[in-house]
């Protein structure tokens, strides 16, 4: 082979490994895609509000659910299903600053209701809860996430 053709060859099997590497990077050098990526609540209060529904359902993933994300409009009052050892979980995802207030936590109650007696709802927000809000939670077993308890729970998936 002649040097021309030579080096028309290497270059052309270089362009070929880059591509490669560049498409399948993920699968090359593999990423644990279990774990979820640490963001402080400063950070996630600044997401997107979409993406924080997507980081909301990859951590409930890996705690063992099996999640599936809901369309962003007209998802009927809850952002993730989630079920978990059988038990059917909606989850309603807010970015918020303010307090969630009683009138957003009745809307996601009206949800579960409507979603039958064997579905239980979990209410994650960035934020806190107003009293009012607690006690419609509490009266019908809506487990709440507050931010605090959101960093817990991206710090014990860490782990």
């Amino acid at each position: 082979m002649s040097g021309a053709l030579y080096t028309i060859a290497i270059i052309i099997l270089c362009v070929l490994l880059m591509f490669i590497v560049i498409v399948y990077k993920d699968i090359l050098f593999w990423k644990d895609r279990s774990r979820v990526e640490y963001m402080s609540l400063s950070d996630l209060k600044r997401m997107d509000p979409f993406k924080f529904e997507t980081y909301v359902a990859k951590l409930y993933k890996s705690m063992g659910y099996s999640v599936q994300q809901t369309k962003r409009t007209g998802d009927g009052g809850k952002d993730i299903v989630a079920t978990k050892d059988g038990q059917t979980y909606y989850i309603e995802c807010k970015r918020y600053s303010r307090p969630i207030s009683s009138n957003k936590m009745r809307d996601f109650v009206g949800a579960c209701v409507l979603g039958g007696k064997e579905v239980k709802g979990i209410y994650v927000t960035t934020s806190d809860f107003t009293n009012d809000a607690k006690s419609a939670a509490k009266r019908i077993g809506i487990q709440m996430v507050d931010g605090n308890k959101l960093m817990n729970m991206i710090k014990s998936s860490q782990k």
